[in-house]
């Protein structure tokens, strides 16, 4: 597999030279020629060079336009061949709601007191920056936390960085402190424990707070299994100073919810029916139960009980297969252990 992914990269390389030569070529011919350089609208995107990078070592390279900064938005670090970067990403979501008496709540109100705080943290000689990890049931709207975070930040002119590949986002991660010393930055760590398995945990420790963490920058992680974390990401602070719990939402706020799906689309009698038909279900079961009411048209009854029965735990595949025990004793220690 290794050495598969070596001759990949081999002959990616090998492409983008042949490219670079090709395009030194015409550029050439045109300047020995006389050729009249074609206008901005009908260049490719790799002939948009407009100006020189200074590569070190006497080394310079063609390049586009720059800017200064960053424009608000959410990134993804990026690396390809002979560059490596920043992607800005269109993020295309439902409607964020902010809800009632869930976590929500209590985290956008720390947060925003946080970035309204920088001088306070440099009167006291601590670094700028703080971590905070969302945990709770699968659906339970820990997402929706994040999404609500992020659109703050870059309401208030910061950027976001959605991070997988530790190593990458460690580079970009400098890379934007170096250029731009002073911006708000979160970092998103979507499935910690997913990432972890990736990466490692000592890269993840070291740009937490390690010799690679930065300054001015709040950390954001999720997870629906807190107890696959170690010791040393979940209960040690300047790490991860505060573990918020995300749990179902509420009464008041699957009234509050289903209201502004429906824009006020359901009788009041209705919405009192459907808050106790709903109750201990997530906020991802009631968008599927609004969009199949509402935009598919499908009986409500009908969806509610299908929802109700995903709720119930699906055989693993080990249990279906052909003489298999199914004894009570059996299932009875496979539940208590978790599996």
């Amino acid at each position: 597999m290794e050495h598969d992914e070596e001759v990949i990269d081999e002959v990616l390389e090998q492409k983008e030279l042949q490219e670079a030569m090709e395009d030194f070529s015409e550029v050439l011919d045109r300047a020995v020629n006389g050729a009249p350089t074609p206008t901005p609208s009908n260049k490719s995107d790799k002939e948009n060079h407009s100006q020189w990078a200074l590569g070190g070592n006497g080394r310079f390279m063609p390049v586009g336009a720059t800017v200064t900064a960053l424009p608000p938005g959410i990134y993804e670090p990026f690396a390809v061949p002979g560059m490596w970067g920043l992607e800005q990403l269109s993020v295309a979501s439902d409607g964020i709601h902010t809800l009632p008496d869930m976590a929500t709540e209590t985290v956008l109100t720390e947060v925003n007191k946080f970035w309204s705080s920088e001088s306070k943290y440099r009167a006291h000689n601590l670094l700028y920056k703080r971590g905070i990890i969302l945990t709770g049931p699968p659906g339970g709207g820990k997402t929706v936390c994040i999404k609500l975070l992020m659109n703050e930040l870059v309401k208030r002119g910061g950027i976001v960085v959605i991070a997988s590949q530790i190593n990458l986002t460690i580079m970009c991660l400098k890379a934007v402190r170096r250029i731009e010393t002073n911006r708000n930055l979160i970092v998103v760590l979507e499935d910690i424990d997913e990432i972890i398995n990736h990466n490692g945990e000592a890269i993840v420790l070291s740009m937490l707070d390690g010799e690679n963490n930065i300054d001015n920058i709040l950390h954001l992680a999720t997870t629906n299994y807190p107890d696959r974390l170690g010791a040393r990401i979940i209960n040690r602070p300047s790490r991860f100073d505060r573990r918020v719990i995300v749990g179902m939402p509420g009464a008041e706020a699957r009234k509050v919810y289903i209201q502004k799906t429906t824009n006020n689309g359901v009788s009041d009698a209705d919405i009192a029916q459907w808050v106790i038909d709903t109750d201990g279900m997530s906020v991802a079961h009631l968008r599927e139960l609004v969009a199949s009411v509402y935009c598919l048209e499908q009986p409500y009854n009908d969806v509610l009980v299908r929802l109700k029965a995903m709720a119930t735990q699906p055989k693993s595949e080990a249990e279906f297969k052909p003489g298999k025990s199914m004894g009570f004793g059996r299932v009875g220690r496979s539940s208590s252990s978790g599996e």
